[in-house]
């Protein structure tokens, strides 16, 4: 099972009451969207967070704060990711990937609370609020990105000289 299908059986296990209907037969649920959201994240960070979040029942006992643990942990190796991909990827002329950086740590923090099993708030209604959240967030990721796309497509940031010069 692919790890995009392991996200969306965890997000349609929240209870149906909570869950928005469509009348049009559109795809207007907030759920869905967390699967848009995570295209800014690496793989690396959702792989550890589902495997952590996975063993919870386990491991609640021995370590309580484990939940909290595993998502700071991949809340902080997120950005470190996105760093460790630029590295083994960059070529000259290549920009360094703050929008990247920003973009993917943004959409973990808010992926990682919208999601079932997330640690925190034992309520549907801080989940429903995060997938809310989550849908805006996406939203203007996806605008933003084709900004930036375009800004370094043209050569007008990170170029390191002055047009003036």
């Amino acid at each position: 099972m692919s790890l995009y299908a392991l996200v969306r059986e965890s997000s349609k296990k929240t209870s149906s009451r909570y869950r928005a209907q469509s009348t049009t037969g559109s795809n207007n649920n907030p759920q869905i969207d967390l699967g848009t959201l995570t295209k800014y994240v690496p793989t690396e960070s959702i792989t550890i967070y589902i495997t952590g979040l996975s063993l919870i029942p386990i491991l609640k006992s021995q370590i309580p704060l484990f939940a909290p643990i595993i998502y700071w942990f991949c809340l902080a190796c997120t950005p470190l990711f996105v760093l460790i991909v630029y590295k083994i990827e960059k070529t000259e002329g290549t920009v360094f990937p703050w929008w990247e950086l920003f973009a993917a740590t943004l959409a973990f923090a808010v992926w990682g609370l919208a999601i079932n099993g997330a640690p925190f708030f034992e309520s549907n209604e801080y989940r429903i609020l995060f997938s809310f959240i989550a849908l805006i967030i996406s939203t203007f990721f996806e605008l933003l990105n084709q900004l930036f796309y375009k800004i370094r497509k043209v050569g007008k940031v990170g170029t390191g000289k002055s047009k003036t010069a």
